[in-house]
C-alpha cells in the first residue's frame, strides 16, 4: 500500500513538472548565470576593499557546496534508478532525467564558486597563505576537492548537443568519469565529517552496482 501511495505521488509530480519543462530548463540557467554573477560580484567587491569579512565569505561558499552535492546527486539518480528498474521510482528519473544536463552544469559552477569562496579568495588574497593554518586532514580535504572539480572539467565542457555530435560514442566514454570523481567527492566530505553526504554517495554506487548485476543476469539469462 505504502509502496502505491508513493508511486501514485510520484507520478502526480511527473505530470505537474514535464509540462513546464522549457521553463524549468531555463531556471536553472538562470541560477547558473546569478552564481557566476555572485561570483564576480563578490570578487570585486573584496578586491576594491569594500568588504573584508572572511567569515561571512567562508560561511555562503560552505552552503554553495551542500547546494552543489545536491545538484551532483541529481545527476545521478536517473541513471541509478534506469539500472535498477524499480518501477514505483521510474518517475523520478522521468521527473530528473530532461534536466540532467543542467544540473550537471550548475553542479559544476556551483563548486567553483564554492571553492573559490572557501579556499581560494581567503587563503590565498585575503589571508596571508601559511601551509601550517591547514591540519594534514583539511588540506588532504582540500586537495581531493579540487581534484574532484578538475576531473568534472571535461564532462562541463562537453554538456552541449554539439559535443555529443562531434564526440559520438566519446561523449559517454567522457561522462562515465562521474563515477571515478564520485570517489573523490565522497572523501572531500568524509573529511570534514560529513558523514551523510558520503553515506548518499554509497548508496549510489551501491544501487548502481546491483543495476549492474541485475542486467547482467537478465543478459545471460536470455542467451
Amino acid at each position: 500500500m505504502a509502496e502505491i501511495n508513493i508511486h501514485s505521488l510520484l507520478l502526480q509530480l511527473q505530470k505537474l513538472v514535464l509540462p513546464h519543462r522549457a521553463i524549468i530548463t531555463r531556471l536553472l540557467s538562470i541560477a547558473s548565470w546569478l552564481l557566476l554573477l555572485t561570483w564576480f560580484g563578490a570578487y570585486w567587491l573584496y578586491s576594491i576593499g569594500k568588504t573584508s569579512d572572511v567569515s561571512l565569505l567562508l560561511d555562503i561558499g560552505r552552503k554553495l557546496g551542500t547546494l552543489a552535492f545536491g545538484s551532483y546527486v541529481l545527476t545521478l539518480l536517473p541513471g541509478m534508478i534506469k539500472r535498477l528498474k524499480y518501477a514505483v521510482l521510474m518517475p523520478i528519473m522521468s521527473i530528473l532525467l530532461p534536466f540532467r544536463r543542467q544540473f550537471g552544469v550548475l553542479m559544476f559552477i556551483t563548486a567553483f564558486v564554492h571553492q573559490y569562496f572557501t579556499t581560494t579568495l581567503p587563503y590565498l588574497v585575503l589571508i596571508d597563505f601559511n601551509f601550517s593554518k591547514f591540519t594534514p586532514q583539511l588540506l588532504t580535504h582540500q586537495i581531493v576537492g579540487f581534484l574532484a572539480w578538475w576531473l568534472l572539467l571535461p564532462l562541463w565542457l562537453t554538456s552541449n548537443d554539439l559535443a555529443v555530435k562531434k564526440l559520438g560514442k566519446w561523449w559517454k566514454r567522457i561522462h562515465r568519469l562521474t563515477y571515478v570523481a564520485i570517489f573523490l567527492i565522497m572523501a572531500h566530505v568524509a573529511l570534514v565529517d560529513h558523514w551523510l553526504y558520503a553515506v548518499i554517495l554509497v548508496g549510489i554506487l551501491m544501487g548502481n552496482g546491483w543495476g549492474l548485476v541485475r542486467e547482467k543476469k537478465t543478459a545471460s539469462s536470455t542467451l
